[in-house]
């Protein structure tokens, strides 16, 4: 029996001893695993800090970027939204897990290729302003040397307008010229009495005056007043009367008289009388020429013996 109890007692030690063992294993394990989930709460609380770090950074940068384009102003402002909501909601995460943590992490990569992405495209909008800028700016140059081109030829067709007005009123006056005929010219010799009286004559040693009558017409609408010059020539072709010299565009020509005549679209009449020397008159055929604007538009012929 007391063989047995000492076997006992020593079962009892050896139990003991492996379950104070056991105990101490637990005990290292259990300590070994407290460290470690503190570990991992120092490394969970670290990318937490990370974390929010960047989004606090990614905010200030999202708030020193402007854009010119309202749609982007639009975008911007969303996306900063986003991040200050992200960080609210990492703020009240008192104990994140890693799953929440990577979500974290995701987004703010997220967010962070969409800064970039919006950069980028900002700056493909400006580049694309500024080619548009230049390309107005071109536009301008071209519409203001548009504009100067065609203020020179309004200018031009203004200068061509008047001389085709002042062409329109040459020809005008030129076909109105050329309209005027001169009618039933009757040229004859007068002998003057010491009474005035005036008798017709044919003797060359008898005339003291020549008088020329005649009617003139015009299908010319625009004359109003018409100027005739006369020119009586001798049978030497010496012009009789005292020479009347008058200026043209072609020089000075001399004429024995002028007349004017009040025409009013009908038969206009009237008559000549010119003064004659005796030194100028001699027996033969005088010729008698009318002259409107200087152009000759009537003749004729009487004969003293």
């Amino acid at each position: 029996m007391i063989m047995n109890l000492r076997k006992s007692n020593t079962l009892f030690v050896v139990l003991s001893i492996v379950l104070a063992s056991l105990l101490v294993i637990l005990g290292v394990f259990t300590y070994q695993d407290y460290k470690s989930d503190q570990a991992v709460v120092g490394e969970l609380e670290k990318e937490k800090t990370t974390i929010k770090n960047e989004l606090s950074e990614l905010i200030v940068k999202y708030d020193s970027v402007s854009f010119e384009n309202e749609q982007m102003r639009k975008i911007l402002k969303e996306t900063k939204n986003k991040l200050e909501l992200l960080r609210k909601e990492l703020e009240l995460d008192q104990n994140p897990e890693v799953r929440s943590l990577l979500r974290y992490r995701k987004q703010v990569e997220l967010l962070k290729a969409e800064k970039f992405r919006l950069l980028h495209l900002n700056d493909s909008l400006l580049t694309i302003n500024v080619e548009i800028k230049d390309s107005l700016s071109e536009s301008n140059i071209a519409l203001d040397q548009a504009n100067d081109l065609t203020a020179i030829l309004k200018e031009e067709n203004t200068r061509l307008a008047s001389i085709v007005n002042q062409n329109k009123e040459i020809l005008k006056k030129y076909k109105a010229e050329h309209k005027v005929s001169v009618n039933r010219i009757e040229s004859e010799a007068l002998r003057v009495k010491n009474n005035g009286k005036k008798f017709l004559t044919d003797k060359a040693k008898r005339a003291d005056q020549v008088r020329v009558c005649f009617s003139v017409v015009s299908d010319a609408e625009e004359i109003s007043n018409m100027m005739m010059y006369l020119k009586v020539k001798n049978p030497k072709g010496k012009m009789i009367g005292v020479p009347l010299e008058i200026e043209t565009t072609k020089g000075v020509v001399y004429y024995s008289d002028k007349k004017s005549i009040e025409y009013a679209n009908k038969e206009g009449k009237a008559c000549f009388i010119v003064e004659v020397g005796k030194k100028e008159i001699m027996t033969g055929i005088y010729k008698v020429e009318l002259y409107y604007n200087h152009r000759q538009v009537g003749l004729s012929e009487f004969e003293l013996f």
